[in-house]
């Protein structure tokens, strides 16, 4: 709980917005204050469709998967703590592309996960794990990851 407590209480680095929300209500307000008070938010969720009590640590092959927005995209931590919690940042002027992904593992579990790419990373601290992960620099190119199981990505619905 107190780790969770020093993320959500933390100062943000210039440039960023962060925060931390407990319901849809405040997930959806923190949203629309970054990607606009009129922006009708649709939120993409990382779930286990299958069995939750199978391993993780397996194979998993890609079913199917859809680009769901490009631009503005709020990403969303889920936190341990006695209720929900969500720690939400964003970058500003950081442009990311968000993808469902669905996704079947060797042992026939079933995962529908959002994948965020960020587009341009020359802003990142030059130690940051995901450059030495892919033998890259700062700015070389984007990093694109899984989003863990109950995290979100918030982006605005197109008009």
């Amino acid at each position: 709980m107190r780790q969770t407590l020093e993320v959500c209480e933390k100062e943000p680095k210039e440039g960023e917005v962060r925060g931390c929300a407990t319901n849809v209500e405040s997930l959806a307000d923190f949203a629309r204050g970054i990607l606009g008070s009129d922006s009708k938010v649709e939120i993409l969720r990382s779930s286990l469709l299958s069995n939750p009590s199978t391993p993780l640590v397996q194979n998993y092959t890609i079913l199917e998967f859809a680009e769901m927005s490009t631009g503005d995209i709020v990403p969303c931590h889920s936190e341990p703590y006695p209720y929900p919690v969500y720690y939400c940042h964003f970058q500003l002027g950081a442009e990311s592309k968000v993808f469902k992904v669905h996704l079947r593992g060797e042992n026939g579990e079933m995962i529908d996960s959002a994948f965020l790419c960020h587009m341009d990373t020359s802003t990142w601290r030059p130690g940051h794990v995901a450059f030495r992960l892919l033998g890259v620099k700062a700015g070389d190119t984007e990093v694109c990851h899984f989003m863990a199981a109950h995290d979100l990505a918030m982006f605005p619905v197109p008009k």
